[in-house]
């Protein structure tokens, strides 16, 4: 555990940067982010859109979109790497695209859950 401490001291230190501004950085990210969280009750909170399903509607894509993208760019690429690494190791020259049928069918589930189930 202290090794880790020590890397990131290492690095806060060679970017020029105090551990007071980096405390400091992170509490005010932390009140941004709680911030923007609570921000997410408002819809319900607020009688006109409650009542009004195109607002909720519009709200219910941007959050789908946040987790898509959040797949797409942060999750699976790292899945496949670590598949293609994976591979390697065992020696499959053509190895099949899992991590890509598992993120089609896990969005496919989704999606049929949400449009059969949730209506």
């Amino acid at each position: 555990m202290t090794s880790v401490l020590n890397d990131s001291s290492d690095n806060v230190e060679e970017a020029g940067l105090s551990f007071k501004e980096v405390r400091t950085f992170k509490i005010c990210m932390l009140f941004v982010m709680a911030g923007i969280c609570f921000m997410g009750v408002i819809p319900y909170k607020v009688a006109c859109c409650r009542k009004n399903e195109s607002v909720l509607s519009y709200l219910n894509c941007f959050s789908a979109g946040i987790f898509l993208a959040m797949a797409l760019i942060g999750l699976l690429p790292e899945s496949v790497e670590e598949y293609l690494d994976w591979a390697e190791e065992k020696e499959i020259d053509e190895p099949f695209p899992l991590p890509y049928v598992c993120f089609f069918l896990g969005y496919a589930v989704v999606l049929l859950i949400d449009r059969v189930f949730a209506h």
